[in-house]
């Protein structure tokens, strides 16, 4: 029948020539490994960074209680002393967080109301203010028994650094 002059030829089937499915192989392969050994290293380096951290009290938490710029001038283990006392005051500084939060939902009801009442949304700022003001004499205390602990030339240097990161602040009445 191959001589046949009345049959039609049937197409040869559009099979992908070998050497572009070994490349598409060697591509799929090369990004998976890529993809583990990323993992692995994000992995590793994630572990290492986070190394002795506890999640729970991050120097985020020294912010609240005032000590955002303190905190940044201390020296990395006078810091994570403050962070261990801080983490040792947590029952403390629970009920002023809790009066802050359950605060600004009463302040959303009392702004919403009709008709407005300016000494209700007077009376939730107070109460608000006054659990900030816990949480900042918490602070203070745990700064000033950190720096009782640390010896003169370590105050010094905290000093220093104080006065350097003041350097790096917009002057007063710049900012709205």
């Amino acid at each position: 029948m191959a001589d046949d002059p009345h049959s039609t030829p049937a197409p040869p089937a559009a099979a992908p020539a070998p050497g572009r499915l070994l490349r598409i192989a060697l591509f799929v392969s090369l990004a998976l490994n890529l993809l583990i050994v990323g993992a692995i290293l994000g992995a590793f380096i994630g572990e290492r960074r986070d190394a002795g951290a506890d999640h729970r009290v991050s120097e985020r938490t020294l912010i609240p209680l005032g000590l955002g710029l303190y905190a940044r001038a201390l020296d990395p283990e006078d810091r994570q002393a403050l962070l261990g006392a801080a983490r040792q005051q947590r029952a403390a500084l629970q009920a002023p967080n809790r009066d802050i939060r359950q605060g600004m939902a009463a302040l959303a009801t009392a702004v919403r109301a009709e008709p407005f009442d300016p000494v209700r949304v007077q009376a939730v700022l107070d109460r608000q203010g006054r659990a900030v003001m816990r949480q900042l004499e918490i602070g203070r205390a745990l700064l000033v028994d950190r720096l009782a602990e640390m010896p003169p030339e370590a105050r010094a240097a905290f000093a220093d650094r104080l006065e350097a990161g003041l350097r790096r602040l917009p002057p007063p009445g710049t900012r709205p």
